[in-house]
């Protein structure tokens, strides 16, 4: 019975999946700096991602927007166009969003998480709240 059932995996290409799932490591990359002004009338920063719990605020003095930070990944370093893609930015009147994505996994035994270890530091006159992808605030 057991051969029969790994028959069936190895014929549906499974246990070569299962076999780089179980020897995949994963490593650490540094994301992109993102660094700019706030826009003038800006009240509130707003950070959204899928796991907010590995988001720190810090504030500082002066007008400048600073975010750093780090992501894993067990697929190697990710191109240019995809680390782009972790973070984005949109003004919306008084209110500055930073969205940030996620790291591309597998749909099938894929066990890496979604780890962005990210760093605000943002001036200390303006709120920033932290939410998750559902509107849930994590942070003020």
């Amino acid at each position: 019975m057991c051969c029969l059932v790994f028959a069936g995996f190895s014929s549906l290409g499974l246990t070569q999946e299962l076999r780089r799932a179980v020897s995949a490591v994963e490593e650490s990359y540094a994301l992109p700096d993102w660094k700019g002004a706030v826009p003038e009338g800006v009240s509130t920063i707003i950070i959204q991602a899928p796991e907010p719990y590995g988001i720190k605020v810090d504030h500082t003095g002066g007008k400048e927007l600073n975010v750093f930070g780090s992501y894993s990944s067990n697929k190697g370093k990710l191109q240019e166009a995809q680390e782009q893609q972790l973070l984005q930015t949109k003004h919306v009147g008084n209110t500055l969003y930073i969205i940030l994505g996620e790291t591309p996994r597998d749909l099938l035994f894929d066990n890496s998480r979604n780890a962005l270890d990210v760093t605000v530091a943002a001036p200390a006159n303006v709120k920033v709240i932290v939410r998750d992808i559902y509107g849930n605030v994590v942070t003020r």
